[in-house]
């Protein structure tokens, strides 16, 4: 049966819109800590892959199987869905990692029981009206040098080995080919946080990304992160269409340890219409390009609609900038 294209979210001008045109205001949740652990959110030391290793070395490999599998069954249920649609939630911005999807001892051959946990996901969300956004936050060889990308080495291998960049390129064309039809996928976030320490491979990999994504799905939004964990976005300039910048901005209260929102921080009084009056310079290069953007992570309801325009090069002109909220 054919799908109803007019049923997806679409960028039209500063806004994200439904088939009616009608603005969406996002009010989202990052699901965090589920299918890729991160230590603040789990509560363990290190990252995922040192803590798998040491809960195999406690219960052996047959025990730690089990235990993850209970864990990924059980993290997110249909209560959930129900009970984040009663709260206002209407898009949920899913991590995960891309072993549930490719090994390392078989790269390129994507496993079919990857997509599950998503699918699972996306239908119970669907449900409620709960809109998901597809977020890939662990690639192979690590696109940035923290825990979040479950690296140990600290070392962004991926922008220097090109085999890492395929089997990304190859994992995104197999899941865009997946969820193409799927019109409560809000969209496709390919790489979360991005760290070139050259800063001159982001936008050509961008680029390639995005056109091997619309090979095989030309309706679901792209957002991309900037580099330098999503906080430089210098090399975005003529616009690409249906793409959304995604800043990422972690305001001190909220993130850092007796920090009280609204509060003082570095002698600053932070309230939400000073943060709208000043944003910080990384989100106004996201503005005044008539793109929308969305702020993330999300680890509590939040709004997004801004514009963007990527140009794939690596040294292109700032955009102007505009007033974020």
């Amino acid at each position: 049966m054919p799908v109803d294209r007019t049923r997806f979210l679409r960028v039209s001008g500063t806004q994200i819109v439904d088939g009616n045109g009608t603005p969406l205001l996002i009010r989202g949740i990052g699901l965090a800590g589920w299918l890729l652990m991160e230590n603040w959110i789990t509560g363990f030391p290190g990252h995922e892959e040192g803590q798998e290793t040491s809960v195999r070395h406690v219960l052996g490999p047959d025990l730690t199987r089990v235990f993850y599998d209970r864990f990924i069954e059980h993290f997110f249920t249909a209560a959930d869905a129900e009970f984040l649609a009663s709260i206002g939630i209407n898009v949920v911005r899913l991590p995960f990692h891309y072993k549930f999807f490719e090994s390392d001892d078989a790269p390129f051959q994507i496993k079919p029981e990857g997509f599950r946990h998503l699918d699972r996901l996306i239908e119970q969300c669907a449900r409620h009206g709960i809109y998901t956004m597809l977020d890939l936050h662990a690639v192979p060889g690590y696109q940035n040098q923290d825990w979040h990308s479950d690296n140990p080495t600290h070392v962004a291998h991926f922008w220097r080995h090109p085999h890492f960049q395929d089997r990304v390129v190859n994992l995104w064309r197999a899941l865009a080919e997946h969820y193409r039809d799927e019109p409560y996928v809000l969209g496709y976030n390919p790489l979360n946080e991005p760290a070139d320490p050259t800063a001159e491979r982001v936008g050509p990999y961008y680029r390639r990304l995005v056109e091997a994504i619309r090979e095989v799905d030309p309706d679901h939004i792209i957002f991309l992160d900037g580099n330098r964990y999503a906080m430089d976005f210098h090399f975005f300039g003529e616009p690409t269409p249906n793409v959304v910048y995604a800043p990422h901005d972690y305001p001190p209260p909220g993130f850092m340890p007796g920090a009280r929102y609204p509060g003082t921080f570095q002698l600053m009084h932070v309230t939400a219409p000073r943060r709208a009056a000043t944003p910080p310079s990384r989100s106004r290069r996201t503005t005044g390009t008539r793109r929308p953007s969305r702020r993330a992570s999300w680890s509590a309801p939040s709004t997004c609609a801004r514009p963007a325009r990527p140009s794939w090069s690596a040294s292109s002109t700032p955009s102007s900038t505009a007033t974020t909220s």
